[in-house]
C-alpha cells in the first residue's frame, strides 16, 4: 500500500490492519501499572505560579523543569484559560486537520 500521509492511510477503505512501519509490540512484562504513581501523567496547579508563596513558586518552577525533561508534557489545572477559548482552539484544530491535503 502506497502511503502519502497518515490521514490518507486512516481514510483508506483498503486498511485492514496497522502497517508494520507504524506498529510496535509491547512486551507484556514491561507494561506499566496504571496505579503506579511513577507512570501517572503529572498534574501541575498553575495557580501556584501567581498566587503561591515565593517558596511554592520556586518549587513549582523546579517541578515543571523536571516534568518537562522527564515527560515532555503534563496536565495543567487552575490555569485561568476560559472554557470558551479552549473550545475555540479545539474547533480550530479540527478545522485545520479536516483541510484537504493540498492545503
Amino acid at each position: 500500500m502506497d502511503v502519502k500521509s497518515i490521514k490518507s492511510l486512516a481514510e483508506s477503505p483498503a486498511l485492514s490492519s496497522v502497517p508494520s512501519a507504524y506498529a510496535f509490540n509491547i512486551n507484556p512484562n514491561d507494561e506499566a501499572d496504571p496505579n503506579d504513581p511513577e507512570f501517572a501523567i503529572p498534574i501541575v496547579d498553575m495557580s501556584l505560579l501567581t498566587l503561591g508563596s515565593p517558596d511554592q513558586r520556586s518549587k513549582i518552577v523546579h517541578n515543571l523543569i523536571k516534568i518537562c525533561q522527564e515527560w515532555g508534557f503534563f496536565i495543567a489545572i487552575n490555569h485561568g484559560v476560559p472554557e470558551s477559548l479552549m473550545k475555540g482552539m479545539i474547533d480550530a484544530c479540527h478545522g485545520f486537520f479536516s483541510l484537504p491535503d493540498e492545503e
